[in-house]
């Protein structure tokens, strides 16, 4: 979480969404920039730890991400996003997912 937030912090924002779900909002940018700005959170993520009850857990996130403005029914993006978001689960995890999947 506080990657997270360190990384939007100024450009949107971030909340969670669910059990262990994060909604990330950026805010006047691109599909592709944002996939950029995405990557560079998912190599901090990827290259942190948490321990807990003497053990070293590593953490894992994939993203699916959506382009819209707010004229765009948010449960559309948010549906979006959700799907891209389990197909990556579905495909190995610790990664995003920006393409239209099936």
């Amino acid at each position: 979480a506080q990657i997270l937030h360190r990384n939007v912090a100024g450009r949107g924002f971030v909340a969670r969404w669910g059990g262990a779900e994060f909604l990330i909002v950026y805010m006047d940018i691109n599909m592709k920039d944002s996939c950029e700005e995405l990557e560079a959170v998912l190599n901090q993520i990827r290259q942190s730890s948490v321990e807990f009850n003497e053990q070293i857990i590593r953490v894992t996130m994939t993203f699916g991400v959506a382009e819209g403005d707010f004229r765009k029914e948010l449960r559309e993006l948010f549906k979006e996003a959700d799907s891209k978001m389990l197909y990556g689960k579905r495909q190995g995890r610790n990664q995003i997912v920006s393409e239209a999947v099936e």
